[in-house]
């Protein structure tokens, strides 16, 4: 809910995901959710288990072309949280590249 990001919002990504499975040449295979920035690794916590709850509601549809075994959350400032929130996919990148230079 962030001008800045795109994508489906919480409450529209069960009918989301039904209308995925009626794609043939589309597999879906899980959620990834790109929190607000915070301060502490704690800070996003609702987030995290705000989308645990709609993953696991996803996987018990049983969507057609899907096996919903992805859940990515966190990145490097707080994938300890998330991986406490159920995350099996973390985005760790500036912990290994170093924080990325934004050219204006």
């Amino acid at each position: 809910k962030e001008e800045s990001k795109s994508g489906i919002l919480p409450e529209k990504a069960k009918e989301f995901c039904q209308f995925l499975g009626t794609l043939p040449h589309l597999k879906l295979r899980g959620l990834m959710a790109i929190p607000p920035k915070c301060e502490k690794f704690d800070d996003n916590r609702e987030y995290f288990c705000e989308m645990r709850k709609i993953f696991i509601d996803i996987s018990c549809l049983n969507v057609d072309n899907s096996s919903m075994d992805i859940l990515s959350l966190g990145m490097s400032d707080d994938y300890l949280c998330a991986v406490e929130c159920g995350s099996n996919m973390v985005r760790i990148g500036s912990s290994v590249f170093g924080k990325r230079e934004i050219k204006i």
